[in-house]
């Protein structure tokens, strides 16, 4: 059984080579070496033209052993998104025409577009800022509407 077919899972395999890891974690073997080829790549480059990752932070996946978190996407997967709920600067979320739902809110994590292209690693509590901070203004906007 690999870590794909269970229901609830939220665990680190490791292996030996890619491919081994690759089926493991139930991926195609090919596509994980292709993607772990096109990353050592821009790491050898220097530069991310993929994703913008800072360069310091471009380390090749090169040597054994090897490893990869895996989680149910229902149980949540990321600390953060770049995308989320588009909003107003008064944090109303947005329909697919750009006008404000009414009565629907998104402020800290679930509001988008708060980091442009990346999430910004190296700049510890701006997750939690952001949280405190729009939660704040989006108190004040509706404490006056």
């Amino acid at each position: 059984m690999t870590l794909q077919q269970l229901r609830y899972v939220t665990a680190v395999a490791g292996a030996g080579t890619i491919e081994q890891l690759a089926e493991y974690i139930g991926v195609e073997p090919a596509a994980l070496s292709a993607t772990v080829e096109q990353y050592n790549k821009v790491c050898a480059e220097g530069c991310d033209s993929d994703f913008a990752k800072d360069p310091h932070f471009l380390n090749a996946v090169a040597k054994a052993p090897f490893y990869a978190h895996v989680t149910t996407p229902s149980l949540g997967f990321a600390l953060v998104t770049t995308g989320g709920f588009v909003t107003t600067n008064d944090q109303q979320v947005l329909n697919e025409d750009y006008q404000p739902i009414e009565g629907l809110y998104a402020s800290g994590n679930t509001c988008g577009m708060r980091f442009g292209p990346e999430y910004i690693t190296p700049i510890p509590g701006v997750s939690i800022g952001m949280c405190l901070t729009l939660g704040r203004e989006l108190g004040k906007y509706l404490a006056v509407k």
